[in-house]
């Protein structure tokens, strides 16, 4: 294995900023429900350092959008936005799977974009170092998932995860103490109009994922209610109803005995009459006709 520790003047500031900003999201340490070390400001750190780097490796680059977008969800998780894993367990779920993918993919890109600065600076076992170190990550979080119910297991994988970070934040520490500054160079040119692509690119990785995750909450408490027409107290409606009804009736000279004695639903049968006509037939009898409108 090849060392080369440079003249503390020719160290990256940046890389020393990587280091520290992955120590406080590493480091996890609540009061209650409280987190005394932010993951919030070592994403932070972490996006300020990307940004700084992004002009001499496209991983940096790759890496500071989506920091971008992980600081997003971030900023969620600190304000306690997300929806409940007891009240929207799936939502919940899907959220977390999409911050993790995230963080991975970030870890990933700063890990090979050291590694690339390097190879370049003649370091290849620093480089090997820094890839493998991220295999290791990789393995112990698809372990914390599969075992985190199982507490015994769950003991012995944590114990293995802080092992891991440690190996890679001492990967980072070796970067910065052997990458040289003036080895630097970026490895493109800059193009006319990248700086408004820049800005436009890294303002709709910081707000897509804020759209997602509001959207997601959205739909999640949104219930369509079947619209159905209104109906009021039908059985309260239609004693009224026929109340006027016999009233009308006894009004065009309907023998008021004859009304109660009519049943609710034949009187409902008369709600249209406007005229009534009596008639007395050659027996003497009296009867009524009625003309409906």
């Amino acid at each position: 294995m090849e060392t080369n520790t440079v003249f503390a003047s020719e160290r990256l500031p940046t890389v020393n900023a990587l280091f520290w900003g992955l120590l406080i999201v590493f480091i996890d340490i609540n009061l209650g429900d409280f987190d005394i070390v932010s993951d919030l400001l070592g994403l932070l750190i972490v996006t300020i350092a990307l940004f700084r780097l992004r002009p001499y490796s496209k991983r940096f680059r790759q890496g500071f959008f989506c920091s971008l977008s992980a600081l997003s969800f971030q900023v969620f998780d600190t304000l306690r936005l997300f929806p409940s894993d007891r009240t929207q367990p799936v939502l919940s779920g899907v959220f977390y799977v999409m911050g993790l993918l995230l963080s991975i993919l970030v870890l990933f890109l700063i890990l090979s974009g050291l590694a690339q600065l390097a190879e370049r600076q003649q370091l290849p076992s620093l480089g090997e170092r820094l890839r493998h170190s991220f295999i290791f990550y990789c393995i112990t979080t698809l372990l914390t998932l599969a075992f985190s119910g199982i507490t015994v297991l769950a003991i012995a994988v944590l114990i293995f995860c802080f092992v891991f970070y440690i190996m890679i934040l001492r990967g980072i520490r070796s970067a910065y103490r052997s990458l040289s500054s003036a080895m630097l160079q970026p490895d493109e040119p800059e193009k006319p109009g990248a700086g408004w692509k820049t800005a436009a690119l890294s303002v709709v990785c910081f707000l897509l994922p804020s759209v997602i995750i509001i959207g997601g909450i959205w739909l999640a408490d949104y219930h369509p209610v079947d619209a159905a027409p209104y109906r009021p107290d039908t059985v309260r409606e239609q004693a009224e109803k026929v109340e006027e009804i016999r009233a009308k009736m006894e009004r065009m000279g309907v023998d008021s005995t004859a009304v109660e004695d009519l049943p609710d639903s034949e009187i409902l049968q008369y709600a249209t009459v406007t005229y009534l006509q009596k008639i007395k037939t050659a027996e003497g009898r009296n009867y009524s006709r009625c003309f409906y409108a």
